[in-house]
This record gives C-alpha cells, sequence and structure tokens, in this order.
C-alpha cells in the first residue's frame, strides 16, 4: 500500500489558513454562543474546548502556525472544517482563500501576527507604519464582535456569516429557499404595499395572473392530500 502523503504548509503557502483559524477562534472565544458550547463546571459556565472538541486541531498545533512554523493540514482536517461550517475546503487548502474581514489586506495579518506572535513575515521595519497596521486588525476584530456588528456587516452568503451562524445556533447555515422567503414576506405584506405599482395596471394584472397560477396549484394540492388522508 502506498503511504499517503501528508499535507505539510508553511506560514506562506498556508497563510489564508492561518488567518481563518485565528478568526474561527476569536468568534467562538467572543461572541454569545448556542448552549451546546457551554458547559456547567461547579455551578460555572465556561465554553467547551476550543481545540479539541470544536475544531479538531490542537492548540499546540495552531500555536505552531501562528509563530510562523510548517504545520500539517490533513484532508480530514480539511473535510471536517469545511462540513462543519458549510464552506468550501478552499478556506483550508494551500494557497486557498482568506476570510475578507471588513477592509483588512494581508500586510494587516502579517504586522499582527508578527507583533503577537513573532511569525516572521518580511513586513515594514517603520514603528509607526506597523502600528497603524497592527491597529487595524485590533480595532476590526473588536467591532466584528461587537453587538449586532456581524449581522449588519457581513452578508448570509460570506464564509464569516457561516461561521458566526454555526456558533450562534449549533447548526450549519443553510439557505431558504425561495418559498421559506415568499411565505415570510407574504406574512408581513398588507394591502397599502401594492401602492406602490396600483397606478401601472399592466404590472398589477402581470402579478395577478402569478399570484392565481399559483393559488390554484396550492388548491388543488391540498385537495388532493385531503382525499388521499379520507382513504
Amino acid at each position: 500500500m502506498a503511504e499517503t502523503k501528508r499535507y505539510i504548509l508553511d506560514k506562506d503557502n498556508g497563510f489564508n489558513v492561518i488567518v481563518n483559524l485565528y478568526i474561527i477562534r476569536y468568534l467562538y472565544s467572543h461572541m454569545k454562543k448556542a448552549a451546546c458550547f457551554e458547559i456547567v463546571d461547579s455551578e460555572r459556565k465556561k465554553s467547551v474546548d476550543f481545540y479539541n472538541n470544536v475544531v479538531g486541531i490542537t492548540r499546540q498545533r495552531i500555536s505552531r502556525m501562528l509563530q510562523g512554523a510548517r504545520f500539517e493540514m490533513s484532508a480530514e482536517d480539511r473535510k471536517r472544517l469545511s462540513g462543519m461550517f458549510g464552506i468550501s475546503e478552499n478556506y483550508f487548502e494551500r494557497d486557498g482563500i482568506c476570510f475578507q474581514l471588513g477592509r483588512l489586506e494581508k500586510t494587516d495579518w502579517e504586522c499582527y501576527f508578527n507583533d503577537r506572535y513573532d511569525a516572521g513575515y518580511n513586513v515594514y521595519d517603520y514603528d509607526r507604519i506597523k502600528k497603524r497596521h497592527i491597529s487595524n486588525v485590533e480595532e476590526t476584530l473588536k467591532v466584528l464582535c461587537s453587538k449586532g456588528a456581524l449581522e449588519r456587516d457581513y452578508e448570509t452568503s460570506t464564509p464569516i456569516y457561516y461561521v458566526y451562524y454555526y456558533f450562534k445556533n449549533g447548526a450549519t447555515y443553510t439557505e431558504e429557499s425561495n418559498l421559506t422567503k415568499f411565505l415570510k414576506l407574504l406574512s408581513q405584506l398588507s394591502f397599502s404595499d401594492w401602492e406602490e405599482i396600483e397606478d401601472n395596471v399592466d404590472s398589477l394584472e402581470h402579478y395577478q395572473g402569478l399570484l392565481e397560477k399559483h393559488s390554484h396549484y396550492v388548491k388543488v394540492v391540498a385537495e388532493y392530500k385531503r382525499l388521499k388522508e379520507k382513504k
């Protein structure tokens, strides 16, 4: 049997993995989470261990990543994280994609990791410039976990929202179907809302026709289900 080749990354080709796992860990540590991520120990609540019991990567391995050392990211790791959050494995692959956090750029993260973990990135020597990049990351992270900020500032289609949703609800995010969205809006619709198009008779008749077709379909299906239940 052929030996499986290990998937070893470094601070450069695994930069996206380092940034993404750092953001994931930061969110987990600073946001209000679902009950499944909390345990009661001697009448005191604390979070479930992030490393071994959530992402399945040891504290030591994540520390090595942040310090600029080479690290392994196995196919099992990539598949597990991708499935957990419902995002592409590319966020955890060599030369993959970083989560876009605010307006942060690569240099911001490099200066930040150098300052906090002595990661060894080749960036500016000027303290004034380095401090600005470090401050960019610190301020963006602070805003990220302020009340309502993530839901306000990030689209539901972004990977960071998927991670946030998973920790908040304890379940992987799934897009709402068109029907679910329609029914929610329909329940909120009032007759006065039609005033937006009441002067456009063609539009009124167009949507009237569509509504009648859907109404007819729903009526037929409902009647069929009633008859089937009676049998």
